[in-house]
């Protein structure tokens, strides 16, 4: 179970940098994108009775709903006239668009009425209304009133009373459904949709396959005539694409579309947690496969273009890396479901992997511009955009980034957990005493943590504080070795209770598996949890002509702006001579000494275009 937002707060400057950029700048700039590009306008065509005049892709409402969801967990942290404002038209204009039986889709409800549900596998009705109930669930925790609550219940009334044993066969083709049916369950006391959602999960997979029907389904099949392309293999339906190519429990490795993948994952520890054994076992090998094989240096995850998701093992090119925003968000949710269910510290590790390098460098420093995909090598040609024609991502790095305290601790019985030692401030629980839990602490760029406890009373129980995997030597008085990637106290706690836990993070070279040729000869440079990288703004010349001598070490500089924290140095050698004549030249290479400054991967773009490295080439200069 995640951390009800409203009651953590991050403190940590760079965190609170980019959130303060989304609330001030960003989600404004994000709406003004749903009113100009007529996400926003097809709701009120709905409501006006219109039909036709559909703007868009299909999918576009779940940007709406993503962004008052933002606008749920910005409007916790600083209570600003404007988010209020988005939040009230999005709940007007969804009620507005709403059908008298729960249903909302303002694709099927303008441009084909008649084709509700028709085309599960490729129309994305139940994907949307899954972002919808997630945005009802978190504007009702942060404004109550009921409204909210209303709206979500009578959608999951709709998908209940449609769905399930007894009724309809089916489950959406993109993953989500089942997160936002098990959080209405949960947050508003409803049994019959995580039943729902728990059905969904198990009936993914299965024979005959809802979608296999649908592609042969002449009708369906012409409302949505590209399926064949991406769901079948060699003319008979596979279904990998989205994970229906067999049931969750017989998965071994990740296959597909990487953020459906990590929407099941996450659908799956929301209605099962850890309790069956065999989808334990199940999403385990997955995770080893996926993070040991699959799994970009930054926590991306996904490297093929061609379906958003991935393909073979150790099959990771640099500068096509796609690697989608979305998808290391997705990474990161499922992680800390993972580790939260396990009580293990090294998800937690591929959780800051992938949130510090691979997720935060989807939104530029004002919050207004994003990558979909984040390469590891550039030659000056991405470049982050204000928006996009499938948008998915803007809006999910925003309820992400503003949500972020949701994942950093973790509390049941008689246990508080510190799961990334981030400085915040979090309204606990312990053994049924109300504790508030104060992380001091300059992490990701200092090691230095220090948490505080203030129970109401005193209280028994325990205390956990997670040492990070990325950390080259820990201290901690009494402690010498970590269980789970954990140290843990179980006393007695009174009001100003502390323990203290000191980090060494030294920034180090990584080499990669061989089997990945791409890396070959290069190496990345890592500090803590940060992933570097070489900017052309430093290095004044191409990147690639860049050679790092690893024998000359690494130093460090402080950096003012909280987002970078330190750039790192790096002694080398770039290729000085002016090529003149033939292509090729049997020549010796000229090379000039220099020194590189590197910045956290995280960082990079944000100072004007230009070339950018995170794998070097590795040798002498």
């Amino acid at each position: 179970m995640l951390a009800p937002h409203t009651r953590v707060r991050v403190t940590a400057p760079l965190v609170v940098a980019w959130q303060d950029a989304l609330i001030h700048q960003g989600l404004s700039h994000q709406w003004r994108m749903c009113e100009e590009t007529g996400r926003t306008e097809n709701f009120r065509r709905v409501a006006r009775g219109e039909k036709g005049g559909f703007a868009g892709r299909y999918y576009n409402d779940s940007d709406v709903y993503k962004l008052a969801e933002a606008a749920a967990y910005a409007h916790a942290l600083t209570p600003e006239p404007h988010l209020k404002a988005i939040l009230d038209e999005a709940l007007g204009l969804v009620e507005g668009a709403q059908h008298a039986d729960g249903y909302v889709g303002t694709f099927i409800s303008l441009a084909h009425p008649d084709k509700r549900y028709l085309c599960l596998a490729a129309k994305h009705e139940m994907y949307c209304m899954g972002h919808l109930l997630e945005a009802c669930c978190a504007a009702e925790e942060v404004l109550g009133g009921g409204r909210w609550q209303a709206l979500g219940e009578s959608v999951a009334d709709h998908l209940v009373s449609t769905f399930g044993p007894g009724r309809r066969r089916g489950y959406g083709g993109h993953e989500e459904v089942e997160i936002g049916l098990a959080r209405t369950a949960r947050q508003f006391g409803r049994p019959g949709d995580l039943e729902l959602s728990r059905w969904m999960t198990d009936q993914r997979g299965t024979r005959p396959s809802p979608f296999e029907d649908e592609i042969n389904d002449p009708v369906s099949l012409a409302f949505a005539p590209t399926l064949p392309t991406i769901w079948c293999d060699a003319g008979k339906y596979d279904g990998s694409y989205a994970q229906d190519d067999k049931p969750l429990r017989d998965q071994t490795t990740a296959v597909g579309h990487a953020v459906r993948a990590m929407y099941q994952y996450c659908g799956a520890m929301d209605v099962y947690g850890g309790d069956d054994t065999g989808l334990s076992e199940a999403l385990l090998r997955i995770w080893s496969s996926l993070t040991e094989r699959r799994m970009y240096v930054t926590g991306g995850i996904g490297s093929s273009f061609a379906n958003e998701g991935f393909t073979t093992d150790f099959d990771l090119p640099n500068r096509t890396a796609y690697a989608e925003t979305c998808a290391g968000i997705g990474l990161c949710m499922w992680a800390a479901r993972m580790g939260a269910a396990f009580g293990d510290g090294r998800f937690f590790d591929i959780f800051e992997r992938s949130l510090f390098n691979g997720v935060l460098s989807g939104m530029d420093f004002a919050g207004t511009a994003y990558h979909y995909e984040n390469p590891l090598e550039s030659e000056g040609d991405h470049i982050r955009q204000p928006w996009f024609d499938c948008a998915c991502c803007p809006p999910n790095i925003a309820r992400f980034i503003l949500s972020l305290g949701r994942y950093l601790v973790s509390w049941g019985g008689g246990t508080v957990s510190v799961d990334v030692p981030l400085a915040m401030e979090a309204q606990a629980e312990m053994s049924g005493v109300p504790v508030k839990v104060v992380v001091e602490s300059e992490y990701p760029h200092k090691g230095s943590v220090v948490v505080r406890v203030h129970p109401q009373s005193p209280v028994y129980g325990t205390l956990r504080v997670r040492v990070p995997g990325t950390a080259t030597t820990w201290s901690c008085p009494g402690h010498t070795h970590p269980a789970h990637g954990y140290l843990s106290w179980t006393k007695e706690w009174k009001d100003g209770d502390e323990v203290v836990l000191d980090l060494e993070l030294r920034p180090e070279f990584l080499r990669c598996d061989p089997r990945v040729n791409a890396n070959i000869g290069r190496v990345a440079v890592q500090r803590g949890p940060l992933v570097y990288c070489l900017e052309e703004k430093d290095l004044g010349a191409r990147v690639q002509r860049f050679v790092v001598d690893e024998s000359a070490g690494l130093t460090e500089s402080s950096d003012a702006d909280p987002r970078v924290g330190h750039r790192l140095h790096v002694h080398g050698a770039i290729d000085a001579a002016d090529w003149h004549g033939p292509l090729y030249q049997a020549k010796a290479r000229q090379m000039m000494p220099v020194t590189a400054a590197l910045v956290p991967y995280a960082t990079w773009g944000n100072r004007g275009q230009g070339s950018m490295q995170v794998w070097l080439a590795a040798g002498r200069a």
